[in-house]
């Protein structure tokens, strides 16, 4: 099963002045893909048919594993199955699509906080769970959020990033590497004025207990970002 940009979940409202880099997202190998022009990717196609007919660009999250940014020891499988489900419902919710009697128990008080966040922060957003992708470097991610929010009072361009777990140190560069991502984005648009205004917030759901908007400001990260994946792309090419 798996994903092809631009997809059902982007809400792209900036007209697009160059064409983007066409990612299928497997996501059951949470894998991203790089489909050439002209390639019709069939309905769920096997790895073999992707290694030979696609180019694999390198996760975000995948280089930042392969370089050992990310503990996923204590990672269980309901966590993961839990934020997937969070971020489908929060995707729905905002794309007025969503049916409220079919939103899981244990996603409910997530989903509450989420609304709380959109109720103080007054959102738009011009992106929601999109696939993006840098041919130059290639990586690709999956970007919860882009768009306006507004933050004491001052309407801010924003990557917002959902977690549904604790912070942790790791997180401000995986949102380095959307930013990256999302830079490349505008650039290919032409527009550098939003991509030099761009600010990264994680946004943890606390089950329930409302909400934490944490603003990453070191611009290290980037730096941090870019090593994580020429080492990670350096492993990979050694195995």
């Amino acid at each position: 099963m798996g994903r092809l940009s631009p997809d059902p979940y982007s809400t792209l409202l900036v007209k697009r002045a160059k064409p983007d880099p066409v990612v299928y997202f497997d996501e059951n190998n949470h894998e991203y893909w790089h489909v050439p022009d002209g390639t019709v990717v069939p309905k769920d196609p096997d790895r073999q048919w992707l290694l030979v007919h696609t180019r694999k660009l390198m996760g975000i999250s995948e280089a930042m594993r392969m370089v050992g940014m990310v503990d996923t020891s204590h990672y269980q499988a309901h966590h993961a199955q839990r934020g997937t489900y969070t971020h489908h419902a929060t995707a729905l919710h905002d794309q007025g699509l969503l049916d409220d009697s079919t939103v899981d128990e244990v996603v409910e008080p997530y989903l509450d906080d989420y609304r709380h966040f959109l109720e103080a922060h007054t959102p738009v957003w011009s992106r929601i769970e999109c696939l993006l992708a840098d041919d130059l470097s290639a990586c690709a991610g999956t970007v919860d959020r882009i768009g306006k929010i507004t933050v004491a009072g001052e309407t801010q361009q924003a990557i917002v990033d959902i977690k549904t777990g604790g912070a942790a140190p790791w997180h401000q560069v995986q949102l380095a590497g959307y930013n990256h991502l999302v830079c490349s984005w505008l650039a290919r648009q032409g527009d550098t004025t939003t991509a030099h205004q761009l600010k990264r917030y994680g946004l943890y759901l606390r089950k329930g207990k409302g909400y934490t908007l944490t603003a990453y400001t070191d611009h290290h990260d980037q730096g941090v970002w870019t090593s994580a994946l020429t080492l990670a792309h350096w492993i990979d090419q050694c195995r």
